[in-house]
């Protein structure tokens, strides 16, 4: 986990961001501070417990979209906006086989890939 982070003032400073709790709006700081170069949080729970919080407020920033829950995996949506390392500094995530079930948005926010639907088998 590297020891600096950046912060997109397009995200800090939206309307969505600026509706969420006090109480969500550090816990998603302390989450990007936490997050390995990824964007995966690392020890929410820690995060949580250290600021005093509980999980209604992660809730909340899963809710608006803020943090995805993978598979109990916890993932910065934003992180990408917020920070663009060079893949030479790059540290891959060791869960970055959860990761590949994200996409990036054209606004470079990761996003679930589309479920498949699954075929139905005909009766013959």
């Amino acid at each position: 986990m590297a020891k600096r982070r950046c912060f997109s003032i397009d995200v800090m400073e939206s309307d969505k961001y600026l509706d969420l709790s006090p109480q969500a709006k550090v816990l998603y700081v302390h989450f990007n501070l936490k997050s390995d170069d990824e964007g995966v949080v690392i020890n929410p729970v820690s995060a949580m417990r250290f600021l005093g919080l509980d999980k209604r407020y992660l809730d909340e920033l899963i809710d608006s979209g803020f943090i995805l829950d993978i598979e109990g995996l916890y993932i910065v949506a934003h992180w990408q906006m917020h920070n663009r390392i060079p893949p030479s500094k790059m540290n891959p995530s060791v869960y970055h086989s959860k990761i590949k079930k994200l996409m990036l948005t054209d606004e470079n926010i990761y996003t679930p890939l589309p479920r498949k639907p699954l075929v139905p088998v005909s009766e013959n």
